[in-house]
């Protein structure tokens, strides 16, 4: 079966079974996430994420607060959604950029990099303590 868009629809000829029971999302939890800082004055930082909202800017009142003085004190937020983690530009006065992409509302993807200000954050899986398969360079042998 086909349509003129090129489109071929399959039929099942028999029942597939019970409906499984399915995740509530496709991906890790935003938990298991953290922003490591690349660039900008807090370089070296690393924040764990929590819960399914975080957001970050240059005030007390973020999740996240960085020093840098061009990033707004509302930014950004970054939330787990089912579709995935969306970053979502909060008005803030030099904008937001997603892989050097100026962006309001996007999907955030692991190895991304946001710029906010001054200050670039990459978006990685946490690093484990005693996991040498994701540290960034090996010890060099003594």
């Amino acid at each position: 079966m086909g349509d003129s868009k090129g489109f071929r629809a399959t039929r099942l000829s028999r029942p597939v079974g019970r409906m499984a029971t399915l995740p509530t999302s496709p991906h890790p939890p935003l938990a298991e996430f953290e922003l490591f800082v690349v660039g900008g004055p807090d370089v070296g930082k690393t924040f764990p994420l929590s819960g399914s909202l975080v957001r970050i800017g240059h005030s007390d009142d973020a999740d996240i607060v960085l020093s840098d003085e061009t990033v707004s004190h509302a930014h950004l937020s970054i939330e787990e959604t089912p579709a995935g983690y969306l970053v979502k530009d909060l008005g803030s006065t030099n904008g937001t950029r997603l892989n050097g992409v100026p962006v309001v509302e996007a999907l955030l993807l692991p190895g991304a990099d946001l710029v906010l200000g001054e200050s670039t954050l990459r978006f990685q899986p946490r690093r484990r303590v005693g996991r040498p398969e994701l540290d960034d360079e090996p010890e060099p042998a003594r």
